[in-house]
Protein backbone atom coordinates (compact mmCIF):
# COMPACT_ATOMS: atom_id res chain seq x y z
CA UNK A 1 0.00 0.00 0.00
CA UNK A 2 1.43 3.40 -0.90
CA UNK A 3 1.79 6.14 1.73
CA UNK A 4 -1.13 8.20 0.46
CA UNK A 5 -3.50 5.22 0.55
CA UNK A 6 -2.25 4.27 4.00
CA UNK A 7 -2.84 7.79 5.35
CA UNK A 8 -6.35 7.70 3.87
CA UNK A 9 -6.98 4.35 5.60
CA UNK A 10 -5.84 5.73 8.96
CA UNK A 11 -7.96 8.86 8.49
CA UNK A 12 -10.97 6.67 7.69
CA UNK A 13 -10.28 4.65 10.83
CA UNK A 14 -10.16 7.81 12.94
CA UNK A 15 -13.38 9.12 11.40
CA UNK A 16 -15.14 5.81 12.02
CA UNK A 17 -14.00 5.75 15.64
CA UNK A 18 -15.06 9.36 16.07
CA UNK A 19 -18.49 8.62 14.62
CA UNK A 20 -19.03 5.50 16.75
CA UNK A 21 -17.70 6.56 20.14
CA UNK A 22 -16.16 10.03 20.01
CA UNK A 23 -18.84 11.77 22.08
CA UNK A 24 -18.92 8.99 24.66
CA UNK A 25 -15.13 9.00 25.05
CA UNK A 26 -15.08 12.77 25.48
CA UNK A 27 -17.92 12.62 28.02
CA UNK A 28 -16.19 9.98 30.16
CA UNK A 29 -12.49 10.67 29.59
CA UNK A 30 -12.30 14.23 28.24
CA UNK A 31 -11.54 15.77 24.86
CA UNK A 32 -7.82 15.28 25.35
CA UNK A 33 -8.27 11.49 25.48
CA UNK A 34 -10.01 11.40 22.11
CA UNK A 35 -7.39 13.70 20.60
CA UNK A 36 -4.60 11.48 21.97
CA UNK A 37 -6.18 8.44 20.36
CA UNK A 38 -6.63 10.27 17.05
CA UNK A 39 -2.99 11.36 17.00
CA UNK A 40 -1.75 7.91 18.00
CA UNK A 41 -3.65 6.22 15.16
CA UNK A 42 -2.48 8.75 12.60
CA UNK A 43 1.13 8.33 13.77
CA UNK A 44 1.15 4.52 13.35
CA UNK A 45 3.39 3.02 10.72
CA UNK A 46 1.92 0.23 8.63
CA UNK A 47 3.39 -2.55 10.76
CA UNK A 48 1.99 -1.10 14.02
CA UNK A 49 -1.34 -0.37 12.37
CA UNK A 50 -1.60 -3.97 11.20
CA UNK A 51 -0.62 -5.20 14.68
CA UNK A 52 -3.30 -3.01 16.23
CA UNK A 53 -5.98 -4.25 13.83
CA UNK A 54 -4.85 -7.85 14.34
CA UNK A 55 -5.19 -7.43 18.12
CA UNK A 56 -8.80 -6.32 17.60
CA UNK A 57 -9.57 -9.27 15.34
CA UNK A 58 -7.93 -11.71 17.76
CA UNK A 59 -9.74 -10.11 20.70
CA UNK A 60 -13.17 -10.52 19.15
CA UNK A 61 -12.46 -14.08 17.98
CA UNK A 62 -11.26 -15.05 21.45
CA UNK A 63 -14.24 -13.39 23.12
CA UNK A 64 -16.67 -15.30 20.92
CA UNK A 65 -14.78 -18.55 21.54
CA UNK A 66 -14.77 -17.96 25.31
CA UNK A 67 -18.52 -17.36 25.35
CA UNK A 68 -19.26 -20.45 23.25
CA UNK A 69 -16.98 -22.61 25.41
CA UNK A 70 -18.34 -21.19 28.68
CA UNK A 71 -15.00 -19.91 30.00
CA UNK A 72 -14.89 -17.92 33.20
CA UNK A 73 -13.53 -14.35 32.78
CA UNK A 74 -11.07 -14.79 35.67
CA UNK A 75 -9.36 -17.81 34.11
CA UNK A 76 -6.17 -17.68 32.11
CA UNK A 77 -8.24 -17.39 28.91
CA UNK A 78 -10.13 -14.43 30.33
CA UNK A 79 -6.90 -12.75 31.33
CA UNK A 80 -5.49 -13.31 27.84
CA UNK A 81 -8.57 -11.60 26.41
CA UNK A 82 -8.12 -8.69 28.83
CA UNK A 83 -4.49 -8.41 27.71
CA UNK A 84 -5.56 -8.36 24.04
CA UNK A 85 -7.97 -5.56 24.87
CA UNK A 86 -5.12 -3.76 26.63
CA UNK A 87 -3.00 -4.08 23.46
CA UNK A 88 -5.86 -2.71 21.41
CA UNK A 89 -6.68 0.27 23.67
CA UNK A 90 -3.02 1.23 23.95
CA UNK A 91 -2.92 1.14 20.15
CA UNK A 92 -0.41 -1.69 19.96
CA UNK A 93 1.61 -0.32 22.86
CA UNK A 94 2.08 3.23 21.60
CA UNK A 95 0.06 4.78 24.46
CA UNK A 96 0.72 4.31 28.18
CA UNK A 97 -1.39 1.76 30.00
CA UNK A 98 -3.50 3.02 32.91
CA UNK A 99 -5.28 0.14 34.66
CA UNK A 100 -8.04 2.28 36.19
CA UNK A 101 -8.85 3.84 32.80
CA UNK A 102 -8.97 0.35 31.30
CA UNK A 103 -11.48 -0.72 33.93
CA UNK A 104 -13.53 2.42 33.41
CA UNK A 105 -13.53 1.90 29.65
CA UNK A 106 -14.87 -1.65 29.81
CA UNK A 107 -17.62 -0.57 32.19
CA UNK A 108 -18.90 1.30 29.14
CA UNK A 109 -19.12 -2.03 27.29
CA UNK A 110 -22.20 -2.81 29.35
CA UNK A 111 -23.47 0.71 30.10
CA UNK A 112 -23.23 2.56 26.77
CA UNK A 113 -25.04 1.21 23.72
CA UNK A 114 -22.30 2.22 21.26
CA UNK A 115 -19.64 0.32 23.18
CA UNK A 116 -21.98 -2.53 23.98
CA UNK A 117 -22.91 -3.02 20.33
CA UNK A 118 -19.24 -3.49 19.38
CA UNK A 119 -19.09 -6.75 21.31
CA UNK A 120 -22.71 -7.84 21.76
CA UNK A 121 -23.29 -7.87 18.00
CA UNK A 122 -20.83 -10.76 17.82
CA UNK A 123 -22.37 -12.98 20.51
CA UNK A 124 -24.55 -11.90 23.45
CA UNK A 125 -22.50 -11.87 26.62
CA UNK A 126 -19.21 -10.69 25.08
CA UNK A 127 -19.45 -7.21 26.63
CA UNK A 128 -20.04 -8.58 30.12
CA UNK A 129 -17.30 -11.19 29.70
CA UNK A 130 -14.82 -8.51 28.63
CA UNK A 131 -15.85 -6.23 31.51
CA UNK A 132 -15.41 -9.03 34.05
CA UNK A 133 -12.13 -10.22 32.53
CA UNK A 134 -10.66 -6.71 32.60
CA UNK A 135 -11.88 -6.14 36.17
CA UNK A 136 -9.91 -9.24 37.21
CA UNK A 137 -6.92 -8.25 35.05
CA UNK A 138 -6.81 -4.73 36.51
CA UNK A 139 -7.09 -6.10 40.04
CA UNK A 140 -4.13 -8.35 39.26
CA UNK A 141 -2.18 -5.45 37.73
CA UNK A 142 -2.82 -3.13 40.67
CA UNK A 143 -2.05 -5.89 43.14
CA UNK A 144 1.27 -6.50 41.36
CA UNK A 145 1.94 -2.76 41.24
CA UNK A 146 1.25 -2.30 44.95
CA UNK A 147 3.71 -5.05 45.83
CA UNK A 148 6.37 -3.88 43.39
CA UNK A 149 5.94 -6.78 40.94
CA UNK A 150 4.65 -4.70 38.04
Amino acid sequence: MNEQDFMALKQETVESLEHRVGNVVRAHFGAEAMETVRKAILALDESRYNSWKAADTELVANLVDAIWKGHDPVTQEGQRIAYLHRRWITIAGTLPYVPESHRKLVELCTEESRFNARYENEVPGCGMFLRDAVRAYVKTQWGAWETGRL
